[in-house]
């Protein structure tokens, strides 16, 4: 019995090292594969676990009145990132979202950090840095 046993843990482990093999180097890999393209400030992803859609973005940086500072500050600048899908077999390209990005609540905390030699803020990024509206007037913050 000893001996069938060896031969059951010896095939288990190839069919485990093999059915590892399969998931971390063949199929995680195709899965996340993309496409990108970008000329800066567009840009442009085709994914292959969504091979039907291409994905469309464009970027724009302004210093505008940011909905999330206080009203302290009367400038901010943020990043507004526009995303766009279209259906390969379509030219009709539709509007999904714009998100936008305020750069001092964004990098606040560093600059805090680095400022005051270790003492305040820290090496992270700041967090509720970020809001998404929709086309048809929502406002979702994230």
């Amino acid at each position: 019995m000893n001996h069938t046993s060896k031969r059951k843990s010896v095939f288990g482990s190839l069919i485990k090292n093999l059915n590892d093999t399969w998931r971390y180097k063949i199929f995680y890999p195709l899965r996340n594969f993309e496409l990108k393209k970008s000329a800066y400030p567009r840009f442009i992803t085709w994914k292959l676990k969504n091979p039907l859609v291409v994905e469309y973005m464009t970027r724009d940086i302004a210093a505008t009145e940011c909905n999330l500072c206080s009203e302290e500050s009367d400038k901010c600048t943020i990043i507004k990132d526009r995303h766009f899908e279209r259906k390969i077999w379509s030219n009709q390209i539709q509007y999904k979202k714009t998100e936008y990005i305020c750069e001092n609540r964004l990098f606040n905390p560093v600059e805090k950090y680095y400022a005051s030699g270790g003492e305040e803020g820290g090496m992270h990024f700041g967090s509720n840095a970020t809001w998404e509206e929709a086309e048809r007037g929502g406002i979702y913050y994230g």
